[in-house]
């Protein structure tokens, strides 16, 4: 119930912190009215995990336990989603996952009935599809969250993961655009006729979001909700990402600041107003991709390709530029032939002139 006291609070337009604060401030009320809900320990020391996964379910199971305890798979991930700070855009995704296991059963299925041999099952069976082992990896992960969770509420034990087969990842190369294939990209954008339905012109929009996305490094739905305001004359843009919740910053070109003025008018609330429904903005760039002869390349690549810059001319500054730690950068996002050409060798050996094999 506090989950969802929270959850109201932030619709009412509370920010976090406060309708954080009003849990605990109503929680700290019902404590003191009704202790028997919340039971003294005998001793202050927090036992170890895997000695509370060894406690039966059933055992002193408290109310709001029990009022879950029949729970399917598919309701329990919303009650799950409600007392977790997951992001607005993975919602779906883990609803879908919890969806897709129960498909995989073939009809909905109790908590308690839910088994590391059935996950397994499941796991492996997804493994013949076409889908990617980072794909597969984040199917197990979300339904180990939600049993956990579970678990948490003494709904079910734990599930110990190392039951679980793990999906390895192999390590691709990143790869990205240099700046010349940038500046084919902008060549392009320049040659887009006509208006959007909102007044501004085709050609200006697309070569001010590549200008934006190359300076700042920054995540596509993070450009796409820059308001007016929110850069200043000098070019500082200061944000809060939407992935992270973490606080980044850029300083923008003169160039790129040019071209962000130079889609006004009409004047609007957002910089980047795209009026169609978001997800065909990735087949319009898709397309504007090939039209410039490039053979592939999403928003993203301006991404791995503004850190990576960053990194060449500053060894250590590309995950700072990126805001993402510096493992997350070397595995995603630092591609090689542009972040590595500056990279230090050791000192050529001398040339030797052979003599042909000759005694």
């Amino acid at each position: 119930m506090l989950s969802l006291f929270i959850k109201w609070c932030q619709l009412q337009g509370a920010k976090s912190e406060t309708a954080s604060t009003y849990a605990t401030n109503v929680r700290t009320i019902v404590r003191h009215a009704l202790p028997q809900m919340f039971p003294k320990c005998e001793s202050r020391s927090i036992p170890p995990r895997h000695l509370i996964a060894s406690v039966p379910a059933q055992a002193g199971i408290p109310e709001a336990a029990a009022a879950c305890a029949n729970d399917t798979l598919g309701v329990y991930a919303d009650k799950y989603l409600l007392a977790r700070a997951v992001g607005q855009g993975h919602v779906g995704t883990l609803r879908r996952r919890c969806r897709a296991f129960e498909k995989f059963i073939g009809h909905p299925i109790k908590l308690t009935d839910i088994t590391p041999d059935l996950i397994n099952e499941f796991l492996h069976a997804l493994q013949t599809t076409d889908r990617t082992p980072i794909t597969l990896s984040g199917y197990r992960a979300d339904l180990l969250a939600v049993l956990n969770g579970a678990a948490d509420r003494r709904i079910i034990d734990h599930i110990n993961p190392r039951l679980i087969r793990k999906v390895k990842i192999p390590q691709t190369i990143p790869e990205a655009w240099s700046k010349e294939e940038v500046e084919q990209l902008l060549d392009t954008c320049a040659r887009v006729p006509g208006h959007f339905k909102n007044g501004v012109i085709r050609a200006l929009f697309w070569e001010a979001i590549i200008r934006v996305g190359y300076d700042s490094g920054a995540r596509l739905g993070d450009v796409l909700d820059m308001r007016v305001g929110d850069y200043d004359e000098t070019g500082l843009w200061v944000w809060i990402q939407n992935k992270s919740g973490k606080l980044k910053s850029c300083r923008f070109h003169p160039s790129t600041l040019t071209a962000l003025e130079a889609t006004f008018p009409p004047e609007r609330d957002l910089v980047f107003d795209w009026p169609h429904p978001r997800e065909t903005w990735f087949d319009h760039f898709r397309h504007l991709v090939k039209a410039s002869g490039l053979s592939k390349g999403t928003f993203k690549w301006l991404r791995r390709t503004s850190g990576s810059l960053v990194e060449a001319q500053q060894p250590g500054a590309g995950h700072k530029h990126l805001r993402n730690g510096a493992a997350i950068f070397d595995w995603h996002y630092s591609v090689p032939s542009l972040a590595n050409v500056n990279a230090p060798m050791p000192p050529e050996l001398s040339p030797v002139v052979g003599k042909g094999g000759a005694a």
